[in-house]
């Protein structure tokens, strides 16, 4: 199951693999993996947890949310426990910073600021189109269901030849009806990213439980896409991406705004217009 701890023994042996490299600093991914710094035993090694989300209060949303809990289900002082033989804490949430370092005050607790510069100068493909990305958890399979079920019909009534790329793992979760809606195409896993990219691209973030980060806005952003979120898939952000993110506050809002952006043809000009307003700022 997703989340769930190694046993002792798996978390002992690991650390024994981690020991026979002497090194200076380890990092351990996940609350999960957080027990295998309690059996590092190299002299000097600094110990680290980098948390994406936390999935104690990931479960709470699930279930405020009536939906279902598909990983190992912890309170935030289990999870809190998990980590307790680090030094450091890293996060990819502020908010979540704020909610865990109360139970663990003797730790560094470490906020790692999102970055939301374009990577590549990826140039406009000159045809708008909208795309969905996404590994299979919960609180990404719902909003699939709310873009297929809610946004896409609405969008394709107002705009016919409207484009829709789904990539990644949540492709598998694609039903035939929502594949054969108009426009759609399921590419799946997808090796390099830089070719869908661009100004013209429209990365979409439909998100209605709130859990961790969204990492996918950070993908999108550095891929130099424009983005439509949910208030909701900015939390994790706090007001770090004020400005850079185009939001919404439902799905009827959300459908009209993506509409409107697939009939944008100056979306570059556009783009190009807020980013000099925003530097100016800076």
């Amino acid at each position: 199951m997703a989340s769930k701890p190694l046993t002792e023994t798996e978390a002992r042996t690991t650390a024994g693999i981690v020991d026979a490299l002497a090194p200076d600093l380890v990092v351990a991914e996940y609350s999960a993996l957080g027990p295998v710094l309690s059996y590092v035993t190299h002299p000097g090694t600094k110990k680290a947890v980098l948390l994406h989300d936390l999935f104690s209060l990931r479960a709470q949303a699930m279930r405020a949310s009536e939906k279902p809990v598909d990983f190992c289900d912890f309170t935030l002082e289990e999870e809190a426990a998990l980590c307790s033989a680090a030094d450091t804490l890293i996060y990819a949430s502020q908010v979540e910073l704020d909610v865990l370092r109360p139970l663990l005050p003797d730790k560094e607790h470490r906020w790692l600021a999102p970055s939301w510069e374009a990577k590549v100068p990826i140039p406009p493909s000159g045809h708008p189109k909208a795309l969905f990305m996404g590994v299979r958890h919960s609180g990404n399979l719902d909003a699939l269901e709310v873009l297929m079920e809610e946004i896409w019909p609405e969008v394709i009534a107002r705009k016919p030849d409207a484009e829709l790329l789904i990539v990644g793992q949540i492709g598998d979760s694609m039903r035939q009806d929502w594949r054969g809606l108009p426009g759609v195409q399921v590419l799946g896993i997808v090796e390099d990213l830089t070719p869908l990219g661009g100004p013209d691209t429209i990365g979409l973030a439909p998100t209605r439980v709130a859990s961790g980060i969204s990492i996918k806005i950070a993908a999108y952003l550095e891929l130099n896409m424009t983005v439509l979120a949910s208030h909701t898939a900015l939390a994790g952000y706090g007001p770090a991406l004020e400005g850079r993110v185009n939001t919404v506050n439902d799905v009827g809002d959300f459908a009209e705004q993506l509409s409107t952006l697939l009939r944008a043809e100056n979306m570059l000009e556009d783009k190009q217009e807020r980013d000099r307003q925003e530097d100016n700022e800076g």
